[in-house]
């Protein structure tokens, strides 16, 4: 090979490497193999989105709710008032009206005397009204009668605690009727928390109210019912005399319940209440042991009480009775036990003492 040829050769090989004779990079040249791709830097990880409801497909939530307020739920569940005869103008119920509250909610509701919050407890008014409705506030005293009037001695300040589903009955030895009312028809509407002291989960059921009630301008006389009318068991029908019902309990108590008629005259059918109450407790209930046949004895119109049904007794008759379910009670040894019993608890006789119904007695468990 000649040198020019050599020499052209080399020249050749230098420009297709890229080289340039004047010194100068020669532009690359392009060619049609594979193209090389680009590197790029490796992608983070993600978290999975969350995946969308389908159409026709509902979106689920959490099935975890927050728990409800737990409050507590006061409520008058029942009010004894004498039954069977006309009301006198300043007339004092005493003992025979009973107020029994029931706790229906899920908390403890406090009471004036108890331990959970005294000072924010709950009390209850009885009023007079001509509907069977009243104001949830502090009922005002007054002997002239105005709408839902307060009875004299009618407010119950000394109330206990209640847990939920516990309840308590009242009572107290003056409850008297307005001297100035007009004759007519009454209610007797009991009213638990009147202050809104408690908080409740329920403020629209505190108030019970009892059924009609007659007021007359003079009391009705002996052997005559509602209206002055004449019953054909009492004496106004026999020509003379009156009946006279006492209650006889045993002391210490046994379980034996009495009524005797002392008076002059025939007694229709009566009822004879027994209360039970533990001395010094301040719980709801009265303290006293259950046993299931008490059930037997109850009695709506007279809570927490044991009722028992007296038949007609002649003059100088007595009716005993002796109590199912005692023998099962229960009774804490060394504890003080207080029973109270009423003749003619529901007010049905004209006697010719309505004062000496009641009878007392005690017991101390062993």
């Amino acid at each position: 090979m000649s040198r020019s040829t050599r020499i052209a050769s080399i020249a050749l090989a230098l420009l297709a490497g890229g080289v340039s004779l004047t010194g100068a990079a020669a532009p690359p040249t392009m060619t049609a193999g594979p193209r090389i791709a680009q590197q790029q830097p490796p992608l983070r990880p993600q978290a999975p989105r969350p995946k969308l409801p389908q159409p026709g497909e509902e979106l689920k939530r959490p099935s975890q709710t927050p728990k409800a307020l737990e409050l507590p739920d006061l409520i008058v569940s029942g009010i004894t008032v004498p039954y069977g005869r006309p009301l006198r103008p300043g007339q004092n119920l005493g003992s025979r009206l009973r107020v029994a509250v029931k706790n229906v909610g899920d908390a403890v509701a406090p009471g004036t005397t108890g331990r959970r919050d005294p000072a924010n407890g709950y009390m209850v008014d009885v009023v007079l009204s001509t509907d069977r409705t009243a104001p949830v506030r502090f009922a005002r005293h007054s002997n002239r009668f105005h709408e839902d009037v307060l009875l004299k001695g009618g407010r119950f300040s000394r109330t206990v605690d209640l847990a939920p589903g516990a309840r308590h009955s009242y009572r107290d030895r003056s409850a008297v009727i307005p001297e100035r009312i007009e004759p007519g028809v009454y209610y007797l509407c009991a009213v638990v928390d009147p202050g809104r002291k408690v908080d409740e989960r329920d403020e629209g059921n505190n108030v019970q109210c009892s059924s009609s009630l007659e007021i007359v301008t003079a009391g009705p006389e002996a052997g005559t019912g509602p209206g002055g009318t004449t019953r054909p068991d009492e004496p106004g029908a026999l020509g003379g005399g009156a009946p006279d019902l006492i209650a006889v309990l045993t002391d210490p108590m046994t379980g034996t319940v009495a009524v005797r008629n002392i008076g002059t005259a025939r007694a229709g059918a009566s009822k004879l209440a027994l209360d039970c109450e533990q001395v010094g407790f301040t719980g709801s209930g009265g303290g006293c042991p259950e046993a299931s046949g008490l059930s037997a004895y109850t009695d709506p119109r007279f809570p927490d009480q044991v009722v028992v049904d007296v038949p007609p007794l002649p003059a100088g008759d007595r009716y005993s009775h002796r109590l199912a379910f005692w023998p099962a009670l229960d009774w804490r040894a060394g504890v003080a036990y207080r029973f109270t019993a009423e003749a003619d608890a529901g007010h049905a006789v004209a006697e010719s003492n309505e004062g000496n119904n009641t009878a007392t007695s005690r017991l101390t468990g062993r």
